[in-house]
């Protein structure tokens, strides 16, 4: 399990890596933005047209991590009144047809993606196709963690104590997922990484 374990540690850490260069490079983009046009009544007309391509990119790829830890938005209410096996069913559930979702965005998201090839976007002369890219690229990154994902869930299902993927925390600062009721110990309270209810 370790080798799994390795494998999307170093995936979702080039992931991170990727969102935070691009997350840097909106922000020099906006700072220099806001220094033409304050000091030189100028802005660059492909400035907003690479900022927002940017930020296509950063929610694909962001997407894509939290697929794994299965940290999308959601509602909880019923869900946590089940028993600790029927999570586990209504998560594996949920990602089959998470699965099957995104599988169908990703073979359309490729010709879609090529369709845009000859389409110039008209502040930076730049192909569309490179922000349409996102779309499959985080789509086929969607089911590849989804799988990886479901294969983890079937294993605690079977039995297995704990979950194989990393700890969350090392690649987001916050998650989407209710926290479990705090138990009072003497120590301080460490919040669990495994994904048993």
């Amino acid at each position: 399990m370790e080798t799994y374990t390795s494998a999307i540690r170093i995936a979702c850490t080039v992931l991170s890596v990727a969102m935070r260069v691009m997350l840097a490079v909106m922000f020099v983009i906006f700072i220099s933005l806001v220094i033409t046009r304050y000091f030189f009544s100028y802005s660059p007309s492909w400035s907003e047209e690479i900022s927002r391509f940017l930020l296509v990119w950063i929610s694909m790829l962001g997407a894509a991590v939290l697929v794994v830890y299965q940290d999308h938005f959601a509602l909880h209410m019923l869900v946590q009144k089940l028993s600790p096996r029927a999570k586990l069913l209504h998560s594996l559930v949920v990602q089959i047809i998470i699965l099957v979702v995104t599988a169908v965005v990703f073979y359309h998201a490729i010709s879609f993606a090529n369709s845009a090839r000859d389409v110039i976007a008209p502040g930076s002369g730049m192909s569309m196709f490179w922000p349409k890219l996102s779309i499959p690229v985080g789509m086929g990154l969607m089911v590849l963690f989804v799988m990886v994902s479901i294969f983890d869930t079937i294993r605690l299902i079977t039995g297995a104590k704990e979950s194989f993927l990393p700890p969350q925390s090392l690649f987001m600062d916050n998650t989407f997922r209710q926290v479990d009721p705090i138990v009072e110990t003497e120590g301080p309270v460490v919040q669990p990484e495994s994904r048993l209810p």
